[in-house]
């Protein structure tokens, strides 16, 4: 079973308030961090705490509604790479429907048993549909991993860039089935953890590793191959590993936005290539007039990119790393028509 739920038209017999008709009549709605205690429990029933979040990895804002079966509905407005967390109280095992419907009549659904041993539910609006992963956040008290994550992660910062979030691995089972990996992360020679992790079907385990800038080493065991990947950190925030008939490694849903930007007081015409490992991936030529801006989307998935710029009188290439939450970028000419790569986010050097 994929883990991906392509988003269907939206049903005319069942459905969410709020399908075609979700937009406020200002226009405006900015989503914010917000908890929503709802219990669907009897008492004296055992209860437990769980989060259903919700982010935009699209290049452009999404307004939706999301219903948690009895427990709440909400509707809100999500701008690219932005998330939203909400909480509710459910008893283990309970059953929920997971309904997402976006103002454009777009739904998708996702059947959720409540695990006391997981966190909840995340959720990830992509260019291709909507993702569902039962969610747990490992430090080292987690019970899915059998192993040492020492209470010292995440890795303090060295005071290079901001950091909003520690970087850290996330590992997927799509499956329909459980899987168990083994799982080691390095900091060059020195090993951080190695633990052994146990994924129930269709769930994500989510290990905070570091603030620290540097370049770090993944490994993954299961079923008698091994695999490792290079994680250069903080150009890839997470490091996402994907148990699937072979283990693959990324960072994250694509927001592959690349914006050109002309603040001179002319025009220019630029040549834009973008290339991943030595591949040409797109091309195009653009005119823009003097102070204004295009929105490309070359590339539908996350990753590092090299991008070219040509202009009239220089050429520039740089490198794109398209992963989330630093996956737009902008191609900026300034005012003496030079041209250079923007992205944000903490970097080294």
């Amino acid at each position: 079973m994929r883990r991906r739920r392509l988003l269907a038209a939206c049903s005319t017999a069942v459905g969410l308030s709020g399908c075609g008709g979700l937009l406020p009549e200002s226009g405006e709605h900015t989503a914010t961090s917000r908890t929503t205690e709802a219990s669907a429990t009897t008492p004296g029933t055992p209860t437990n705490e769980q989060f259903v979040s919700v982010k935009n990895t699209r290049p452009t804002a999404v307004y939706l509604t999301l219903g948690v079966g009895e427990a709440f509905t909400e509707s809100f407005e999500l701008f690219p790479g932005e998330q939203v967390r909400f909480s509710t109280t459910l008893a283990p095992n309970t059953e929920r429907d997971v309904v997402v419907e976006t103002a454009a009549g777009e739904r998708a659904t996702f059947r959720w048993t409540v695990d006391p041993t997981l966190d909840g539910l995340a959720t990830y609006l992509t260019v291709d549909g909507v993702e569902f992963w039962r969610h747990v956040r490992c430090r080292d008290d987690c019970l899915q991993a059998n192993g040492e994550i020492s209470t010292d992660l995440p890795l303090v910062g060295d005071g290079i860039g901001r950091w909003y979030a520690p970087a850290g691995v996330v590992v997927q089972n799509p499956a329909s089935t459980p899987q168990t990996a083994d799982l080691t992360v390095a900091l060059g020679d020195e090993t951080l953890f190695t633990t052994r992790a146990r994924l129930p079907a269709e769930t994500q385990i989510s290990v905070p590793v570091s603030y620290r800038s540097g370049d770090y080493t993944v490994t993954v065991a299961i079923g008698g191959r091994e695999a490792t990947t290079e994680w250069p950190v903080p150009e890839v925030p997470e490091r996402h590993v994907t148990l699937d008939d072979s283990v693959e490694f990324g960072c994250g849903p694509a927001n592959s936005t690349l914006t050109l930007s002309n603040r001179d007081s002319v025009e220019h015409t630029l040549a834009v290539t973008v290339a991943r490992d030595g591949r040409e991936v797109f091309s195009r030529r653009v005119t823009l007039p003097a102070k204004t801006d295009e929105r490309l989307t070359p590339v539908a998935e996350s990753g590092p990119y090299e991008v070219t710029v040509e202009t009239e009188s220089e050429r520039t290439t740089a490198t794109w790393w398209s992963c989330p939450p630093r996956g737009p970028a902008t191609m900026l000419v300034d005012a003496t028509g030079s041209v250079t790569l923007q992205q944000g986010g903490p970097r080294r050097g």
